[in-house]
């Protein structure tokens, strides 16, 4: 039996088979505290569309729909994911939208809240919508006043403290038919926040093909016969 070897040839490569991982830290300064290699921050020069680029080389363009409230640098001694916030008090809310590398099947992780002051109650749901373009995900919300340092994660679980959420938060195991997370976060009254401190998508496999080809040598000599 003879061996097939081929020599060239352009392959197009999944981006999403190969671990991309990217996690968003929302705070007022990039150097407030050291994000992991796989985290960027995303701060108040950040609202526009733009890509942003981890230390692992990992890449993602990500739009603000609404201009914040604000940005606020909080703790420096929490998890860097953890550290600082991202808010709004607009019914509207703000529309996180994160152009994602390939199609496929993704974890989604997240922290919503504040690490210094207590945020939402009076009435009013927090929540943050997460959808595959228009297509609905999953919801993280609470009607309850979040404390000061508590933390739902994407499970909708609520954490006490910083150090609870690294410890114990969960993932949302999602699959998407596009390119497209949005993130949809807003309130039910006005003059309530809507407290966001990280968001974390990794890819998990299953993915299309991504839009820039590698070209592959693969050479196979000999015969077996």
């Amino acid at each position: 039996m003879k061996r097939i070897f081929l020599i060239g040839g352009a392959i197009f490569l999944s981006k999403a088979c190969f671990g991309w991982d990217m996690g968003l830290d929302f705070r007022n300064s990039k150097s407030y505290v050291t994000d992991a290699a796989y985290g960027v921050a995303i701060t108040t020069n950040d609202i526009n569309s733009h890509t942003l680029s981890n230390s692992n080389g990992d890449s993602v363009t990500v739009q603000l729909s609404h201009i914040q409230s604000g940005f606020s640098n909080r703790n420096s001694s929490n998890d860097a994911r953890v550290a600082g916030m991202s808010y709004n008090n607009l019914i509207a809310g703000t529309s996180i939208q994160i152009t994602l590398p390939a199609t496929g099947n993704y974890n989604i992780g997240a922290a919503i809240g504040d690490p210094s002051f207590a945020q939402g109650g009076s009435g009013s749901t927090i929540q943050c919508r997460f959808s595959d373009s228009n297509t609905f995900l999953f919801t993280v919300s609470t009607g309850s006043t979040l404390g000061a340092g508590h933390f739902l994660d994407a499970k909708d679980t609520e954490f006490t403290s910083a150090a609870n959420w690294v410890s114990g938060n969960a993932t949302q195991a999602v699959t998407f038919a596009t390119t497209t997370l949005n993130v949809l976060c807003l309130v039910t009254s006005t003059g309530v926040n809507i407290p966001i401190s990280h968001i974390r998508i990794t890819s998990t496999g299953g993915g299309g093909a991504s839009a820039s080809p590698q070209t592959q040598q693969v050479i196979v000599t000999g015969d077996d016969s």
